[in-house]
């Protein structure tokens, strides 16, 4: 997943679903940004999503979430490593 904000680009990994893991409630879009360190909140970003790593899991708990949350960031890494200058073009339909 890549972030825009403004002319920035902000890489990451995102999740979207309902969290089954912990109360399985409304489907949530959760974005981590690689190498960020900053408030975000109340910032409008664009996201795009570049490559699917896999479907929603229920873990056994927080110690196998977390490990599988560190392969993902990898698998996320090496695919947008992959595409440097992919982005889709926004604000326009059609």
């Amino acid at each position: 997943m890549r972030v825009g904000r403004g002319s920035e680009r902000l890489d990451g990994v995102a999740s979207f679903g309902r969290r089954p893991t912990f109360d399985n409630g409304a489907p949530l879009l959760e974005v981590f940004l690689f190498d960020f360190n900053g408030d975000l909140y109340g910032t409008t970003l664009d996201v795009a999503f570049i490559a699917f790593i896999r479907e929603e899991l229920k873990f056994e708990g927080i110690e196998a979430l977390v490990r599988q949350m560190d392969d993902d960031s990898a698998h996320a890494r090496a695919a947008l490593a992959a595409a440097p200058l992919a982005f889709p073009r926004l604000g326009a339909i059609g």
